[in-house]
């Protein structure tokens, strides 16, 4: 109890360490969610594509677009589980 005396900060950094740790990790989540939206759109574009009968001259490089986006999608999709384990595990945590 001595050290809140000392110094009346301390209850301040309690407050806003955790409140800043979850406006950040929002955050994180927001972007890379978004990013992930417009991979999906991406790929269902390719697609569309890809199914079209007249796009035959340029199936090779549409071919090597949807394997990079399905990689990227993948990657994405892992990297949303991981922030959202951290999230959730954060909160309990802390408390």
């Amino acid at each position: 109890m001595e050290e809140f005396s000392s110094n009346p900060f301390i209850v301040l950094s309690y407050v806003s360490g955790p409140a800043l740790l979850t406006n950040a990790t929002a955050l994180l989540l927001l972007s890379t969610t978004n990013r992930f939206g417009r991979a999906i759109d991406r790929s269902r574009v390719l697609a569309a594509r890809l199914a079209d009968a007249g796009a035959r001259t340029t199936l090779p490089t549409l071919e090597a677009q949807w394997a990079n986006v399905q990689g990227r999608v993948r990657l994405m999709a892992r990297a949303l589980f991981g922030l959202y384990l951290a999230a959730a595990t954060f909160a309990p945590s802390y408390v």
